[in-house]
């Protein structure tokens, strides 16, 4: 029997120590993802999409990093309570020894999964390319991490599997990322990640630096591929309708704060059941809301009523706990979440 889900991530917080003093980045996210279904993200810059995907993969570059949150993950038989150790389920205080120390745990704990059940494609196809290396010899890599042999037979396999034409597999294979085209690059990361024969594949932005036509394509010919090896994966974007053909189910990220969940079709069109960052999202609109800022540590509420259109037309007594109370899930259908006050019956 299948498993329920391959990563279960609740209540997710990330925080960083500055000067200043400490600084929250991700309020509270959360993610599942079934097997062999694909799973989006969605919000703008500094929203918590890559921090949290960061979390996952037990790559974070900053300290305290993680200050609460669970994460489960089931590969093969077991299932591994990821954070089980975590610093603050003893206190709240924050210890940098003792978070370097589980950072680096973490870190060799998660190294296991990175590559052999878990493969992720960074933003900017040729700077997540090693310049060093030859496509060929980076693909090399990740079928020993498969567990293959050193097959040139097989790179090249791999290769043409990810959309490079017969007659130019062995050139590609010969060439250095930079001696290829932004779709190039993308197709021989696509290679790299794919024949390392990981369960699920996470995209970080796969499309960024890609002409819109060029990233349409780049998408529909991934999502041919996750279901033509049958993988889940987590796909990070911008632009919720970009997902709209590629995913099942969607996450929507503000300001570190996971606002609305459910199925990727129904968000599209739920129109009124939407949270209201949601509909700006559905239209692409722009604004002045101060995108990409750092989270302060002092907002206790809802991080987007200073923009929300019904906290505009709200009595002071219902604004009042916008501000001051963070919403909690309020459930439109089983599978189908929204953060919001004024969704309360």
């Amino acid at each position: 029997m299948a498993p329920e889900f391959l990563i279960k991530l609740d209540d997710l917080c990330m925080a960083v120590m500055l000067p200043s003093g400490k600084k929250t980045l991700v309020k509270r996210s959360e993610l599942r993802l079934p097997p062999r279904t694909t799973v989006g993200i969605v919000g703008e810059s500094g929203s918590g999409k890559t921090l949290t995907v960061s979390a996952i993969m037990g790559l974070v570059p900053f300290l305290p990093g993680v200050i609460s949150g669970e994460l489960r993950l089931k590969y093969g038989d077991g299932e591994d309570n990821a954070w089980q150790d975590g610093p603050w389920l003893r206190d709240s205080k924050f210890r940098r020894r003792e978070y370097f120390s589980w950072q680096k745990k973490l870190n060799k704990r998660m190294k296991k999964y990175r590559g052999k059940s878990i493969s992720i494609i960074f933003q900017r196809a040729k700077s997540s390319l090693n310049p060093f290396l030859k496509i060929k010899d980076q693909i090399f890599e990740s079928l020993r991490m498969a567990g293959e042999t050193k097959d040139r037979a097989r790179m090249l396999e791999w290769l043409a599997n990810c959309g490079f034409g017969r007659s130019e597999v062995g050139q590609v294979a010969e060439q250095y990322p930079h001696q290829l085209s932004g779709g190039q690059a993308q197709r021989a990361v696509m290679a790299i990640t794919l024949s390392s024969q990981a369960e699920t594949v996470i995209a970080d932005e796969p499309t960024t630096g890609l002409d819109a036509k060029l990233q349409v394509e780049t998408l529909i010919f991934m999502k041919k591929l996750l279901d033509k090896y049958q993988k889940s994966a987590i796909i990070i974007s911008h632009h919720l309708q970009s997902l709209s053909k590629f995913t099942e189910i969607c996450y929507v990220m503000y300001k570190g704060l996971t606002v609305e969940m459910g199925p990727t079709s129904r968000i599209l069109s739920a129109g009124n059941e939407n949270h209201p960052y949601t509909r700006q999202l559905q239209g692409e609109i722009e604004y002045s809301g101060g995108v990409g800022q750092i989270l302060s540590a002092e907002i206790s509420g809802c991080p987007y009523y200073s923009n929300c259109e019904i906290y505009k037309k709200m009595g002071e007594q219902q604004k009042s706990r916008c501000r001051d109370q963070e919403p909690p899930r309020i459930y439109i259908e089983s599978d189908h979440y929204v953060r919001c006050w004024a969704f309360e019956k």
